[in-house]
């Protein structure tokens, strides 16, 4: 019975997302920075969230002593980050139209900006680690 009402509310939130993009006059002249744009609030995003708040609690456990898990940890932050810039990277140079060279690129700067942000806080780990091997010496 879960799984049901997760697909109602899956199935209804994408029916809502496709009518606000459908409406919207920006979709309607240039899909430029569209699929950016969801890929990095929907998911670039919550993932950097969820990385920052496992970082903070490994560091209040003293669990950074280890260079082989401090780069696991940020192997596994980094990516959907730097997925979410190839994302950005295709909605430019891919679905960009031609005939229109800037419309978008607000929005594909700030995804890109965004990912970048992201990917430091996956890299945390390694940062945290060096710095309290840096503090010990």
């Amino acid at each position: 019975m879960k799984r049901i009402s997760c697909v109602r509310f899956v199935s209804r939130f994408c029916a809502v997302g496709d009518a606000v993009l459908t409406a919207s006059p920006a979709f309607a002249s240039d899909p430029t920075g569209t699929f950016s744009f969801l890929y990095t609030f929907g998911m670039v995003l919550p993932w950097a969230v969820i990385s920052l708040v496992v970082t903070a609690i490994f560091v209040s456990r003293g669990s950074y002593r280890s260079l082989r898990k401090a780069r696991l940890q940020a192997t596994i932050g980094s990516a959907i980050p730097l997925t979410g810039l190839a994302v950005t990277g295709f909605d430019f140079f891919v679905v960009r139209r031609a005939s229109t060279p800037w419309p978008g690129i607000e929005t594909v700067l700030i995804c890109a900006g965004l990912c970048i942000l992201a990917c430091l806080a996956g890299l945390s780990p390694l940062i945290l680690h060096y710095r309290s091997t840096r503090q010990q010496h």
